[in-house]
């Protein structure tokens, strides 16, 4: 029989945060400023060029969410935008960013509840550290999360095994115990790869997009699936595992 569950890791960008709506609308309000401010004459082909340029784009531990000085770089390039530096740009946009992120009940009521049924809870996300502090203090759920696992820090990347094994260690589960772990997460190639280290999937679908998929590898099926991340789904699936 397997254990029973001692700790949920939660993967943040489209999981626990609507990251593509964020996105959205931080780009459309920095396009505006970038027109309220006499750099382009309509912000519409800004937003069109971001979107495609960092959607183009892939490197180790880049945040498509909190921003790259290279997409600014490119998009303000390929614009003819002069007398603005990306590092400019992009402390600008991460402002809109902090200011778009969600502050959800139902996140911070499925931690307590989890806290309240001795269950560990983890940040597991590819992302920048400074996006992942930055979301924990706008929203303070700091003290909400046992353990904050960030692949710039940690120098490992989901679907990379490396990551999942420095989560198990930090929340003090041996590897043959991993079965008592389970990963939310909206991508089933970096998330999903934490079955190959035991793990149990449970796929977010209610942000997941495909356009979200910057990671290559295999797809792995998940164990389960959920809408969203909230008390009641959460321990309906907990019930359900027994």
């Amino acid at each position: 029989m397997p254990p029973k569950i001692c700790a949920c890791c939660f993967d943040l960008g489209n999981t626990l945060n609507n990251d593509t709506r964020m996105v959205e609308h931080s780009v459309n309000d920095i396009g505006e400023w970038l027109e309220s401010h006499g750099f382009i004459d309509s912000s519409a082909r800004f937003i069109e060029t971001y979107h495609r340029v960092h959607r183009s784009i892939q490197e180790p531990f880049y945040s498509h969410t909190f921003g790259e000085a290279e997409f600014f770089s490119k998009a303000l390039g390929e614009l003819g935008i002069s007398g603005l530096s990306p590092e400019r740009a992009l402390e600008v946009y991460r402002d809109f960013i902090i200011g778009n992120t969600d502050i959800s009940e139902d996140v911070k009521a499925t931690m307590e509840m989890l806290s309240s049924m001795g269950i560990k809870r983890a940040i597991l996300s590819n992302e920048r550290a400074v996006r992942v502090d930055a979301y924990l203090e706008t929203t303070g759920f700091r003290s909400l999360f046992d353990a904050v696992i960030v692949s710039e820090t940690v120098g490992s990347e989901k679907p990379d095994p490396g990551i999942f094994r420095e989560a198990l260690k930090q929340l003090g589960v041996p590897a043959e115990e991993a079965d008592s772990v389970i990963m939310f997460g909206d991508n089933s190639i970096a998330d999903g790869a934490c079955t190959r280290e035991g793990m149990r999937f449970v796929l977010v679908r209610g942000y997941h997009t495909r356009d979200w998929y910057f990671e290559q590898g295999s797809e792995y099926h998940p164990d389960f699936e959920i809408d969203r991340v909230c008390p009641e789904k959460v321990k309906e699936l907990l019930d359900s595992i027994g």
